[in-house]
């Protein structure tokens, strides 16, 4: 059996607010079209209803960022399409102590860092950890934790010889 070991759930209403504010604009702006009539309609009087609920499918899809930390992997991500990570792809992994992200930083991030591919899942917390792995296109994973020291011992005691300092 599969035991979780440590979670960490961030509330993400930095990207959710912008999407619901997204929406409610394709809305009004739906509303409008429907009161005047389609002849002054951009397209098909069907695409504000789907624009409005991908959107608010994203919305609900990215509104909590979990941390998962299990026996044989670690899972990170949004909703319903969480990053695996197991312990055999792990080439090495280091604590990154810092500032709290400001508005911009935070959220999901892809990005080349010296050369690397990262993958970045930043909440604001100062304090994050980063991934090496040994192969697939992003080598890098950048996770924030609330509680580095618990994660930090937890990966430690599961593969501890693969500790940067």
């Amino acid at each position: 059996m599969d035991l979780m070991r440590y979670e960490d759930r961030f509330k993400t209403s930095f990207i959710t607010g912008p999407m619901v504010g997204v929406a409610f604009i394709v809305a009004s702006m739906w509303f409008l079209v429907l009161m005047r009539g389609p002849e002054g309609a951009l397209g098909p009087i069907w695409l504000p209803p789907l624009i409005i609920l991908v959107v608010i499918a994203l919305a609900w899809n990215y509104r909590i960022m979990t941390v998962q930390l299990y026996e044989n992997r670690i899972d990170v991500g949004f909703g319903i399409l969480p990053r695996r990570v197991s312990w055999g792809n792990v080439r090495s992994y280091r604590l990154v102590r810092g500032p709290e992200p400001r508005r911009g930083d935070l959220g999901y991030h892809i990005n080349r860092v010296l050369g690397v591919w990262r993958v970045s899942y930043i909440a604001p917390v100062p304090d994050r950890v980063l991934v090496r792995l040994k192969k697939g296109l992003m080598r890098e994973v950048f996770i924030s934790v609330s509680r580095p020291d618990v994660f930090m011992s937890l990966l430690d005691h599961r593969i501890g010889n693969l500790r940067e300092d």
